[in-house]
Order: C-alpha cells, then structure tokens, then sequence
C-alpha cells in the first residue's frame, strides 16, 4: 500500500459526531507508518479550524498533513500569481492566503484572479454584483471557483455551492471558462500543493496539461499525484 486518503466529512465524522472507530484506525495507520493525509472539499474553514476539529476527536493532524481546495489554491498562487486577487471567502479561510496581494473587499477593479468559496449567508447581490464588476473590468482575469458541486446536505437542508455564484459571474461578464479547484480545475501546470504524506520535497510532481480535474470529483487526485 502506498499511501491512505482519509475524506474527512463523512467518514472520520458525521457534521459534530465522530465516526465509531474513526480515531482508532488512524492511530493503526500511524503505528504503521503508512503515509497519509486527510482530505476535504470544504471551503468554509482553514486547515488550523480543521486540526483542531480532528483534535476534539481524538485524531491528532498537524496542517501540513490536511489537503482543501483553498490550501491548494493558495499554494499554485505563491508559484504563479502575477497580479492581485480578490477572495470571496469566509475570513477564517482567507488565512490560508496569508501573504499573497490580496484586494480589500470593496475593490471592484484590478484583480488579476476572482477566487470564489463558501461564503453561507454572507453572499447577497452586492456581494455577487462585485465579483461580476471585477470580470468586467478585466477579461483577462482568472475566475477560480473553490469547490464545484452543485448543492451539499448539511443538518438543516440543502444548501447552494459557489459555483452557482461562480457560474453567475462569469456568465453575466462575459469571462471566459471557470477554473475549479477541490474536486476540481485549476489553471496550469500546478505545482502539487503539499510535499504531504511522508514524501520528500525531491518527489512533488507537477499536476499536467492547462486545467486539469484534479481531485475525481474531490480534493483526493490532487493528493494522490503528490505521492
């Protein structure tokens, strides 16, 4: 066995409930030394929010062993950004863009990338109205949407993705096609996100040809190319 990609929600546990047996068979892993990471499509949190979530259930994870589709994101953009970025996302996942030029949240010009999440409640039509401004205003710019679901069960119902916000956008600007990271496309020949999983820096590959699908309906491809 090469490695194990531990989805997170779901399977290590249900919304506030750990899985049965979850934390006992990460501990049989480890005392193995089979390489490893845990994996997740959310985009409404960072990996520091994640570990300490793992942690309540009893399975310790540092960040570097966690892969979301903001931390992948953040990462190709410290390799190719060149200009600045505006985020659409919930302050707690913009930390993982620490560093980066990022625009303040009223710009409605000059972004070179558009990075839309999970905002919940927080997207309303200025909100909207903004990411279609900052298209408009650059055809060039990148439209890069965090997660492509259509819609996700959570406890009180269905909700809408961001890519209903993402596709709304870039319809009502005329930009070109969406990038989708975490289950997902993202622009270019990517550096892999994390060295991850035991691995040493020499191994990263790079992710091949211009948008690739890199997580089979998941952040998980994107994992597995970096072993």
């Amino acid at each position: 066995m090469h490695g194990i990609l531990f989805d997170m929600d779901g399977v290590l546990y249900n919304s506030d409930q750990p899985v049965a047996g979850a934390a006992e068979t990460v501990r049989h892993v480890r005392q193995l030394a089979i390489p490893h990471l845990f994996v997740t499509n959310t985009t409404s949190r960072d990996r520091a929010a994640l570990v300490e979530k793992l942690r309540g259930f009893g399975i310790d994870a540092s960040q570097q062993e966690i892969l979301t589709p903001a931390a992948a994101v953040a990462e190709w953009l410290r390799h190719s950004c060149d200009g600045p970025v505006a985020l659409f996302l919930r302050p707690a996942t913009k930390r993982e863009f620490a560093g980066l030029p990022c625009l303040d949240d009223g710009a409605d010009h000059g972004a070179a990338y558009v990075v839309i999440g999970d905002l919940g409640t927080l997207w309303d039509y200025r909100t909207l109205n903004r990411a279609f401004r900052l298209l408009y205003n650059n055809r060039e710019a990148k439209l890069i949407a965090l997660g492509m679901t259509r819609y996700w069960l959570a406890t009180d119902g269905a909700g809408r993705s961001a890519v209903c916000r993402g596709a709304a956008a870039r319809h009502g600007s005329g930009a070109g096609r969406l990038r989708q990271a975490g289950g997902a496309l993202f622009p270019g020949r990517c550096r892999a996100p994390r060295t991850g999983a035991g691995r040493r820096p020499d191994d990263r590959r790079r992710y091949r040809g211009g948008y690739r699908r890199c997580a089979g309906r998941g952040t998980q491809r994107s994992a597995r190319q970096n072993w």
